[in-house]
């Protein structure tokens, strides 16, 4: 891979769409989570029974890098250079989702919203990968999943794809004379007409792609 191809992978779209498949995925747990659940016999004197999910961790491991990666393309978006000359700035290599969301200066983050960026960073050093911490000495804080934080998470999720979107809709102007050409995505945009109108060729000419997806 060249410096080129590098700024391509790592161009904000790409970080749009990555969050788009994370989010995917954590739907698809969220739905099939009554078909999921763990149960605990725990026998003695009384025989007591536990209900619990089976996708908690991982919903919270894939809901946080999907924040992660939204955060991240949209300081590339600000910032081309942060993948200047085919390296990632040292500022992006980090999975602390309060630190990265503290450099976006175009969005107020809630109470509940910070907390969620709290608990997602956890989940991706730790309990959302391990079952145990490096040592006895550091916390676990693993937090089990609610209907609650779940609404938090899908208000943010589009509260920052549609920033991200915003952004880039249009193109991308990337380091190293690198440039994008813009994208349609149904979820926030309707095709204007002097594109579904357009004859084949000419659209292929200057469109370079449009994302068609299944949203619900």
């Amino acid at each position: 891979m060249d410096i080129e191809q590098y700024i391509n992978k790592g161009n904000p779209w790409e970080w749009f769409e990555y969050a788009e498949e994370l989010h995917f995925c954590s739907e698809s747990l969220w739905q099939n989570d009554f078909k999921t659940e763990k149960l605990t016999l725990k026998l003695g004197e009384k025989t007591e029974s536990i209900k619990d999910s089976m996708i908690s961790r991982t919903y919270f491991l894939t809901i946080s890098l999907a924040i992660e990666n939204l955060l991240k393309g949209i300081l590339i978006a600000n910032q081309p250079d942060h993948i200047d000359n085919g390296i990632l700035n040292k500022k992006l290599k980090t999975h602390n989702l309060e630190r990265l969301a503290k450099k976006i200066s175009e969005i107020d983050f809630s109470e509940k919203e910070t907390k969620l960026l709290e608990i997602g960073t956890n989940a991706i050093l730790s309990w959302g990968r391990y079952p145990i911490a490096l040592s006895f000495k550091n916390p676990n804080n693993e937090i089990r999943l609610t209907g609650e934080l779940r609404d938090t998470y899908l208000s943010l999720n589009n509260k920052l794809s549609e920033l991200l979107y915003g952004k880039i809709r249009k193109g991308w102007n990337g380091p190293n004379d690198v440039k994008i050409s813009g994208r349609f995505s149904p979820q926030f945009d309707k095709f204007p007409n002097e594109i579904l109108e357009m004859p084949l060729d000419k659209f292929l000419e200057t469109q370079k792609m449009i994302i068609m997806k299944p949203y619900k």
